[in-house]
C-alpha cells in the first residue's frame, strides 16, 4: 500500500522555512536570513527572506532551500466566474490573487510561516507555477505563502495520512 500512496505525490516543491525572530530583528541561517519589516501603507508585519550577499536574488537556488518534498498541486479552478485561483482586482489599488491547493505527504511538516516555491514535475522537472511579470529572469519560479495546514486522516484506522495545504503567490514587492 505505501507504494500507490508515493505514486500520487507526481510533484516536488521546495520548502523555505522561517525559523522565527529572534530579539525582534532576523535570525540568520546558513544560506540567508529572513527580516521582519511593516508595511508602510497597511501596517501588516511581514516577513521578507534575504539571501546570503553571494547569492543573486533574482535566481532563488538550493541555498535557500531547506528541505524539498513530495507533492501534488492544482490549482483552484471551481467557483464560477469569480474562481478564487485568480482573481483580479481593480481599483485604487490592483490585486492580482492566486491560490493554490497542495497535499503532502503527513511526514512533511510545513506550518504557515514557511514559504513553497519550484513546484515541478518528478518527470522532466519542469517548473509548474511561473512568475509570468517577473522581469529579469525567466522561469522564475512562484513563491507562496502557506494560509493553511490540515491534516487528513484514513476513515478506518484513523491514521494521519495526508496534509491538505492552501498556498496563495507572494505579492511581486515580497517575494
Amino acid at each position: 500500500m505505501r507504494c500507490l500512496t508515493t505514486a500520487r505525490y507526481t510533484m516536488d516543491a521546495e520548502l523555505l522555512h522561517w525559523t522565527g525572530i529572534q530579539d525582534g530583528t532576523t535570525t540568520d541561517v546558513s544560506s540567508g536570513h529572513w527580516e521582519t519589516y511593516q508595511d508602510p501603507i497597511t501596517g501588516e508585519i511581514r516577513n521578507k527572506w534575504i539571501p546570503a550577499p553571494a547569492d543573486d536574488p533574482a535566481t532563488p537556488d538550493v541555498e535557500t532551500t531547506v528541505k524539498t518534498f513530495p507533492c501534488i498541486a492544482r490549482g483552484i479552478v471551481d467557483g464560477g466566474i469569480r474562481a478564487m485561483s485568480n482573481t483580479e482586482v481593480f481599483g485604487s489599488d490592483y490585486e492580482n490573487i492566486e491560490v493554490i491547493k497542495m497535499w503532502t505527504p503527513a511526514s512533511v511538516r510545513i506550518t504557515k510561516n514557511d514559504r513553497v516555491t519550484n513546484i515541478r514535475a518528478k518527470k522532466g522537472g519542469d517548473v509548474i507555477w511561473v512568475d509570468e511579470e517577473y522581469t529579469g529572469a525567466t522561469d522564475r519560479p512562484t513563491v507562496f505563502n502557506v494560509m493553511g495546514v490540515t491534516p487528513l486522516f484514513d476513515g478506518p484506522f484513523n491514521r494521519h495520512v495526508e496534509n491538505y495545504i492552501i498556498l496563495e503567490k507572494v505579492d511581486g514587492a515580497n517575494a
